[in-house]
Order: C-alpha cells, then structure tokens, then sequence
C-alpha cells in the first residue's frame, strides 16, 4: 500500500467540489435579454447567422486583396531590379 501512495497519491485524494460562485458572472447581457423578448429566438439567430456571413465575406475578400497586393508588390519590386524587358519576357 505504501507504494502505491509514492507512486499515485492523486488518485486516493477526494475530487474537490465545483465552487458554487464560479459562474456568479456569467450574466446575460440585458441587450441581448430585451432583443430577446423583442424579437424573438428566431430572429435573433437569423440576424447573428447574416451578420456572421458578412463578416467571413468580409475576410475573404481582405485575404483576396492581400494576397493581389503582395502580387502587385513583388512585379512592382522585379520591374525596378531588373526593367521592363526582362519582366515581359
């Protein structure tokens, strides 16, 4: 028995117990209760899923433009080292 408190003493100790005041603030925002009550569930998913879908567009389309800026910057780059005769070709 000795060993196997060298070995695991975590296991025979007792699990504590959740603290009860954990989740004292993890309150719902009282816009979000009046919306609620206002709209209704539905509505305010429909809103949070469109609004959630501009956002990725938005991302999307600022990767896009960074990456075509990056192109821009790297011509732009090899046409000042090198001319515009070896860039054609």
């Amino acid at each position: 028995m000795n060993n196997l408190l060298k070995i695991w003493p975590h296991t025979l100790s007792p699990t504590p117990l959740p603290d009860p005041d954990a989740h004292a603030n993890t309150q719902v925002p009282i816009a979000f209760v009046n919306n609620l009550l206002k709209y209704g569930l539905n509505e305010i998913a429909l809103c949070f899923r469109s609004r959630l879908t501009k956002h990725y567009y938005k991302v999307a389309l600022l990767r896009k433009c960074r990456a075509l800026l990056q192109k821009c910057r790297t011509l732009f780059t090899n046409l000042l080292k090198h001319g515009l005769n070896e860039i054609a070709m």
